[in-house]
């Protein structure tokens, strides 16, 4: 198999800092920045926690402090920063959904102008491809298991791996040592373009490449660090997922097409949006307390008053 280089310049100059907002390396139109920063906002006004884009949920207890969001395709996904908080919490949400009334048709959840690129890249349109590992950008350090890509390529020739836009040289260069540049495609290339045309598609937690594989119809394999994959804020859905293999279509449906998982459409009316957050962030804090630490809220007074019933419970037995 070719390698998938294109070898005009593609340096697009993509950086850390350039993931959001205005940056011409997005795909979004300004129509689609206006409506991010909008419900950017409604974020910061409704959210009874503090609130930042694109963190970790490493809060490693059930009783988060802290909410993230980020945008994927045309929408916008709000959570909190701790990743079994947001997988219970999920859990629960299935248990209140009236499937009756779902829209369990997963291909128009993502339509096709919606599930692009998230960046500005080189289209691919050319032969179909037997397996590519999706690679994570900024987590690439820790997040991989080389184990897993190791493994099929010691069973298979036709392996290759797609970087993410944000990967630098030096990650290149160090996979490059480990696999071949021949095994590599170039970073610049669509990988929306390339899952389109993947049979055997691996992801990690931290990438929506999973999800779209999903809804193409293919059945993605993960190769994370499981215990380094939790703090990764898709790791949630894709621990609902994978339990339930069989039902992945519907689940989809449902973490898509209602917004009591935390997912908004940039194209609803602004009204509508409010209105969801604020019903979300209800259900959010309605099961955030039902996990409330007692510790934690064991003040001296509720300590003095726990003694005093104690005291008296006593001196009622003499």
């Amino acid at each position: 198999m070719l390698p998938l280089h294109n070898y005009k310049d593609t340096t697009l100059g993509i950086t850390n800092e350039k993931r959001i907002g205005s940056a011409n390396q997005l795909t979004y139109t300004p129509k689609k920045l206006t409506r991010l920063n909008i419900i950017e906002k409604i974020f910061q006004e409704k959210s009874h926690l503090p609130v930042q884009f694109d963190l970790m949920p490493c809060e490693d207890w059930y009783y988060p402090k802290y909410l993230t969001y980020t945008n994927i395709n045309k929408y916008m996904f709000l959570t909190t920063n701790s990743f079994e908080f947001n997988t219970r919490f999920f859990m629960h949400q299935l248990t209140a959904i009236d499937w009756k009334f779902m829209d369990t048709n997963i291909e128009q959840i993502f339509e096709e102008g919606d599930i692009s690129d998230k960046y500005k890249l080189i289209s691919y349109e050319g032969d179909e491809l037997d397996t590519v590992f999706f690679l994570p950008g900024t987590n690439i350090d820790y997040l991989i298991d080389y184990t897993k890509i190791d493994e099929v390529m010691q069973s298979n020739s036709d392996v290759l791996l797609k970087p993410h836009p944000l990967t630098d040289k030096k990650h290149l260069m160090i996979l490059a040592n480990m696999y071949g540049w021949q095994n590599i495609i170039e970073k610049e290339v669509s990988g929306h373009d390339i899952l389109k045309k993947t049979k055997n598609v691996f992801y990690t937690d931290n990438s929506e490449i999973g999800m779209k594989a999903y809804q193409m119809g293919k059945d993605p394999k993960h190769f994370n660090v499981l215990n380094l994959s939790q703090p990764m804020i898709y790791h949630s859905f894709y621990h609902i997922l994978r339990a339930n293999q069989s039902d992945v279509k519907s689940l989809i449906s449902a973490f898509f097409s209602t917004s009591k998982f935390g997912m908004f459409d940039l194209n609803d009316p602004i009204d509508t949006l409010n209105n969801n957050i604020s019903s979300f962030l209800a259900d959010l804090e309605h099961f955030r307390q039902r996990l409330k630490p007692v510790s934690t809220t064991f003040d001296k007074a509720t300590f003095n008053n726990f003694l005093d019933m104690r005291r008296k419970e006593k001196n009622a037995s003499v």
